[in-house]
């Protein structure tokens, strides 16, 4: 019978007492104080383990999830992989953390075949080894995703033969098919059990919604290496049901604190700027006016602000909504002209004539500071109340630059391009100071969110990139802000590897 360290068991969020005492069997006195056999494990702790771990902390979240995803997925203006920079510390960092995530939920599943044998399962237990099944797959082609070709047989303790890309994504998807068929709906775990889930609470309807999902997207990032075996995992998924609705997301509640389940975004020397890309995206978006939007609420947000600062004010802050053939104020001795930005050399003073409704929910305007959803981080500087900054210029003869203009960003919008600008940078005050540009919300920085792996609006979007599933019924639009937010879902489909 195959044994558990108790470091490991511990590990795997169990709270149970392992003294022993009163034992009549002679194994039972002989077992090692160390160890725990089948029999005082559960599947289910292992699945929980896997899930809370593979939220995480906010070491590997900011080397991964920031630095890295965020960076390479254009949704903040950070500079790692866009600019050719990696680090062996941040890679290596989440390579630990992963396989960590993988062992865990490779126990659950080799926990699950020890109780078969032993004819010691739970009559919901088989759900449970279908449920860890789907979860390995999310974690596998995470681990794909970002090193490539990988052990089919990883993280068991055993020696590891690496595969291909190609043959990792076939496994994958076979077992999402395999996974999802025999994935019942009955019986339900008991209520202990559920509160061990913390996506679904082993609502098995939605994980089976969830796997079926899973091979819609893995199915979609194959559609040009092998276009048959993409359409025909992609229309089986639709027709057995996916997640469609929002209550059918997939993710996990955050909470304030350091530990696995602290939000992503929490650590606040990150800045988590509005990226140029982003932004480009939300311009025009939807047809909705800014004036529509905001108008009313930014005009008395200011009067407050400009009341409060008094007359005196060197520089009130004056609002405006551009006309939409109105790119702001050009200035090309201080802004990139050489980047393919739409809006390169200029500087917006004021916002957009049309803009996605989102842009202004998830990202606070520039000198909004009355607002409780303005994020000030970091809190132990000023930089985000701080809106007027001078553009220079080099004097000769003198190592003091004079000041060209200086602008107050206060009530902008303005999401300026990452990179080395060289001599315009080193006379720009303005583009790259906290305060001057848009930042995510707090909302998405304190830990009160839920954490999203996959919602109706990536149903949605799949079904123009595989031309004869249009037939297929998908779901209209669901509008939700987290479609924007999670780099998860914006790795490149289409190809092996």
């Amino acid at each position: 019978m195959k044994q558990y360290t108790i470091g490991l068991v511990l590990a795997a969020g169990l709270s149970v007492g392992l003294t022993l005492s009163g034992c009549s069997d002679f194994d039972e006195i002989n077992r090692s104080q160390y160890e725990a056999g089948t029999d005082l494990v559960q599947i289910e702790y292992f699945i929980n383990n896997s899930i809370i771990s593979a939220q995480m902390n906010p070491e590997v979240a900011e080397r991964a999830f920031v630095l890295y995803w965020k960076d390479a997925a254009h949704t903040d203006r950070i500079g790692s992989l866009s600019e050719y920079f990696t680090d062996d510390g941040w890679t290596g960092n989440y390579f630990g953390y992963v396989t960590t995530w993988l062992s865990y939920i490779n126990e659950a599943i080799t926990l699950y075949q020890a109780k078969d044998a032993e004819g010691s399962l739970q009559p919901y237990s088989k759900n449970l080894y279908e449920v860890a099944r789907i979860w390995r797959v999310y974690l596998m082609s995470e681990f794909a995703d970002n090193f490539g070709p990988m052990p089919l047989n990883g993280f068991q303790g055993e020696e590891v033969q690496f595969n291909t890309v190609e043959e990792v994504y076939n496994f994958l998807l076979q077992e999402l098919e395999e996974s999802t068929k025999d994935l019942a709906l009955s019986p339900a775990a008991p209520e202990a059990t559920t509160k061990l889930d913390p996506a679904y609470g082993y609502d098995f309807a939605k994980w089976r919604k969830y796997g079926n999902s899973l091979r819609m997207r893995l199915a979609m990032r194959v559609v040009n290496a092998d276009p048959e075996l993409a359409r025909r995992h992609f229309e089986a998924a639709v027709r057995d049901g996916y997640i469609s609705t929002l209550d059918e997301i997939f993710s996990v509640q955050e909470r304030p604190g350091w530990d696995d389940l602290t939000g992503v975004m929490t650590r606040e020397w990150n800045e988590q700027y509005l990226s140029a890309t982003l932004n480009n995206l939300y311009t025009g978006l939807g047809g909705i006016t800014s004036e529509e939007q905001i108008g009313a609420y930014v005009r008395s947000a200011v009067k407050i602000l400009n009341d409060a600062a008094g007359a005196d004010s060197p520089q009130p802050i004056r609002v405006k909504f551009n006309a939409p053939d109105w790119m702001g104020v050009r200035w090309p001795d201080h802004f990139p002209t050489t980047t393919n930005d739409p809006s390169a050399g200029f500087w917006s003073d004021g916002f957009s004539a049309t803009m996605d409704p989102r842009a202004y929910v998830a990202y606070g305007i520039p000198g909004d500071l009355n607002n409780p959803h303005f994020c000030k981080y970091p809190s132990w500087s000023s930089a985000a109340s701080v809106t007027r900054r001078a553009l220079e210029k080099k004097v000769e003869g003198s190592s003091k630059p004079d000041t060209v203009a200086v602008i107050n960003s206060a009530f902008t919008w303005n999401a300026p391009c990452a990179g080395d600008w060289g001599d315009k940078g080193a006379l720009n005050k303005v583009a790259f100071f906290r305060g001057n540009t848009p930042t995510l919300v707090l909302d998405f920085r304190n830990s009160s969110m839920r954490r999203v792996f996959y919602g109706p609006w990536e149903s949605y979007f799949l079904r123009p990139v595989l031309p004869r599933c249009r037939h297929l019924q998908v779901p209209g639009s669901v509008s939700c802000l987290r479609v924007l937010q999670s780099g998860r879902y914006l790795r490149r489909m289409g190809s092996y590897g």
